[in-house]
C-alpha cells in the first residue's frame, strides 16, 4: 500500500485539511499519516477560532512519520506562516519524495488566509512542488505576486 504524509490543518467539521485528507487517502486505498499544522474551531458556517502549532512541533511530526514510514508522496495544505513554510519546506524539500502543494491562500469565499510575506515564502517554495493545486483565487494572486 502507497503511503502518503498529509501536512496540514485540522477541520473540525471533517470538510477540509487533515480529515478531508484522510478520506481523500481512503478512497484512494493508500495509507494517511499526517503532521496537523494548526487545530480550527469551525463548522459549516464559518471558522471561529484557530490555534496555529510551532514550527518545531510541526517539523518533530514530520520526522517521526518518515524515521518509521516509506512514504510515497507528500501532501501539503495550510501552512499559516512565514516561519512554518520555512521550516516544512527545509525538512522536506531534499527528502526525494513527490510533494504535492495545495497552497491554502485565500478560501474560497475571497478571505486572504495568508499575510503577504507567507504569499512570497510559499511562492518561492514552488520549485519544490511536483504539482500545484490552488482554487482560481489562488492561481491569480500567485500569478500576480512578487517573490
Amino acid at each position: 500500500m502507497k503511503i502518503v504524509l498529509s501536512i496540514a490543518g485540522s477541520d473540525s467539521s471533517g470538510g477540509a485539511g487533515i480529515q478531508a485528507d484522510i478520506k481523500s487517502g481512503f478512497y484512494h486505498k493508500v495509507f494517511m499519516t499526517t503532521a496537523i499544522t494548526a487545530v480550527t474551531v469551525q463548522n459549516t458556517l464559518g471558522v471561529t477560532d484557530i490555534v496555529v502549532l510551532k514550527p518545531e512541533f510541526v517539523v518533530k511530526q514530520i520526522k517521526s512519520v518518515i524515521e518509521d514510514f516509506k512514504v510515497n508522496c507528500i501532501k501539503i495544505g495550510m501552512l499559516s506562516s512565514k516561519e512554518l513554510i520555512f521550516e516544512v519546506f527545509k525538512t522536506i524539500k531534499d527528502l526525494n519524495i513527490p510533494i504535492v502543494l495545495d497552497p491554502v491562500a485565500i478560501s474560497r469565499a475571497g478571505s486572504k488566509l495568508l499575510d503577504d510575506e507567507a504569499i512570497n515564502s510559499l511562492k518561492s517554495n514552488f520549485k519544490y512542488a511536483y504539482l500545484i493545486t490552488p482554487n482560481s483565487l489562488e492561481a491569480k494572486l500567485f500569478l500576480m505576486s512578487k517573490i
